[in-house]
């Protein structure tokens, strides 16, 4: 009884997913000929939008997800003129979808492979997302230049400093590449901690699990010191997130 049930909702879930997905491609389509009839020019905005109602869609279709969020008050006001470097835990291919329910304009970084997959990486194409090839060191210097150019413009760049999902409730070490950035365009850091996301999908498993995410934005970290220990800087923030998802119940 219990593998039949597991099947249906395999099922619900990739028809769901499939079906939005398609959707969504369709209206971003049809805005996307709108913004060239017009001859806008910043659709990349509008195509971020659009992956934040597929996220939160996909999510909400889901009855046996629930996702809690708290600390919208910590983010800054996209006309505040602050450059921000978004720094989260990172528990599962799901981590993005729940991303979207903070539903402000960043950009982050992606695998070049899923940039590979049928219209899911022509849409993170428009929206400006970057695709980083992992040991490609070429490929890295030119994420991170791209993900400069759209700080410097007041877009915030989202990073998953483990770099792979951790599948314990200890962070794994951070990588530099977020705070180098950081450092370098003088932006702020905004933790965002995540717990429960790693329940959702279990990792290599099609079936959906019940579960309960909880996703807390903390406080803005000010930039790092030109001249300090970059090391220490991003243990601190990680010493943050970690005591805060430590924290929730």
């Amino acid at each position: 009884m219990r593998k039949a049930i597991d099947i249906l909702k395999a099922i619900y879930f990739w028809t769901a997913m499939i079906s939005v997905t398609g959707v969504i491609f369709i209206f971003l389509q049809i805005h996307r000929f709108i913004y060239i009839i017009l001859n806008k020019s910043d659709f990349d905005v509008a195509s971020h939008n659009w992956t934040c109602i597929w996220g939160k869609t996909i999510i909400n279709l889901m009855p046996w997800w629930r996702v809690y969020i708290e600390g919208f008050e910590n983010i800054p006001s996209e006309t505040s003129n602050n450059k921000l470097v978004i720094v989260a835990n990172h528990e599962s291919m799901t981590d993005i979808w729940i991303l979207c329910y903070l539903h402000f304009q960043f950009r982050w970084l992606s695998k070049a492979e899923v940039f590979k997959v049928p219209i899911i990486g022509h849409a993170m194409r428009l929206a400006g997302y970057i695709p980083v090839t992992r040991g490609d060191k070429d490929s890295h210097q030119q994420a991170m230049k791209s993900s400069a150019e759209w700080v410097q413009k007041g877009i915030p760049m989202l990073f998953f400093p483990e770099g792979t999902r951790s599948e314990t409730s200890e962070l794994r070490p951070f990588k530099m590449g977020a705070f180098k950035l950081a450092r370098d365009t003088g932006a702020s850091i905004l933790p965002v901690a995540l717990k429960g996301a790693g329940k959702l999908m279990s990792k290599g498993s099609p079936i959906p699990k019940s579960a309960r995410v909880q996703v807390c934005i903390m406080p803005i970290v000010p930039p790092p010191a030109p001249d300090g220990n970059l090391q220490e800087y991003a243990d601190d923030i990680r010493t943050i997130i970690q005591s805060k998802r430590d924290s929730m119940q």
